[in-house]
């Protein structure tokens, strides 16, 4: 009896960081049954591979508008990796839109476009902005949530699905070998075929029964799905309304940035001309305060220079009257001495 076995994996995908089913079929002498369970398997993982995109494509735009209001911090993000050629994109369009006096133009929707698109192929550009996602406001991150619980919902189906498919061909693949090899004596099976044949009508009812629960259960999941969708359109919808009034907002903000420059400028005319009568003043003031200062200075040596020649002179008297008073008295000594002689 050929045995087959079905593992059901689960790994990361390294560029969306969300986890994809990996089903691996061993089967002996079976070569239709292997067929159809790769090509589940290769059905299941295009399915999540695209919800996995879609997602990746979703956290993008959702901090798209970001990006266009902080081109600076985005290109010393950028600059010199194989993601800088998005950055002249980014300032086409912002000066297009700045020249640009139609805001509607079919010609900024192209290089809307083009960023869009440059983001959407290029999304392994999130490792580079690992912050970014945690601005997202409570209405975007409900919306990836819900994303995410919508691929999450897929895998956890599809898995279950191609696990009681199997189940069920296995069995069947068992019974019909089982039926062959009793058919070789019908005289000593006759017993053991109608068990079999009851035991294969039991099967095929609660395999029609699984299948009519698979449906169902499909059914909910593309009613869940179109639900989900019209949800997003709503959101986007309101994401447009909000981009709109921020940018009429940016608007009004630059008109009276340009009206507070007028008055700046025109202030700094009249500034300046005051500015250069004040330092001619000062410079003035200033010549003013050092010939002041000049003139002291020289009146102070002048009269340190006299008091110190009196000084000196005064000095110099005393010493004039002492030494003539020793003439003297010398002058009286000698006439004595002669007049005693």
């Amino acid at each position: 009896m050929a045995q087959n076995m079905c593992e059901i994996k689960t790994v990361m995908d390294p560029k969306t960081k969300l986890k994809k089913p990996k089903i691996r079929i061993d089967s002996e002498n079976s070569a239709e049954k292997t067929g159809m369970s790769a090509e589940r398997t290769v059905q299941m993982n295009s399915v999540l591979t695209i919800l996995s995109d879609s997602i990746e494509k979703l956290k993008i735009s959702l901090i798209l508008p970001r990006l266009l209001e902080r081109p600076c911090i985005l290109r010393k993000v950028l600059d010199n990796t194989k993601y800088s050629h998005c950055l002249k994109l980014i300032e086409d369009y912002i000066n297009e839109r700045q020249d640009s006096k139609d805001e509607t133009s079919s010609y900024l929707d192209y290089r809307l476009i083009k960023i869009i698109d440059f983001f959407h192929i290029n999304t392994n550009i999130l490792e580079l902005l690992p912050g970014w996602m945690d601005e997202l406001d409570d209405n975007d991150v409900s919306l990836l949530k819900a994303f995410k619980l919508l691929r999450w919902i897929t895998e956890q189906r599809l898995n279950k699905s191609a696990v009681e498919e199997l189940k069920k061909e296995k069995k069947i693949h068992e019974i019909f070998h089982e039926n062959e090899k009793f058919k070789k004596n019908i005289e000593a099976s006759v017993a053991r075929r109608r068990e079999l044949e009851e035991e294969l009508r039991m099967t095929k009812v609660n395999y029609e029964k699984l299948v009519n629960d698979n449906i169902r259960q499909e059914k909910n999941a593309r009613a869940e799905k179109n639900k989900l969708l019209l949800q997003l359109e709503a959101l986007i919808k309101k994401f447009d309304q909000s981009i709109g009034d921020k940018m009429r907002e940016k608007i009004v903000l630059e008109e009276e940035y340009a009206k507070q420059k007028k008055i700046f400028d025109e202030f700094m005319i009249i500034f300046r001309e005051k500015e250069a009568e004040y330092e001619v003043a000062v410079v003035q003031k200033e010549q003013e305060e050092r010939e002041q200062q000049e003139k002291k200075l020289a009146f102070f040596i002048m009269n340190r220079a006299a008091r110190i020649i009196q000084r000196f002179y005064r000095k110099y008297r005393k010493a004039k009257k002492r030494l003539e008073k020793q003439l003297q008295k010398r002058g009286k000594g000698a006439a004595r001495r002669k007049g005693k002689k």
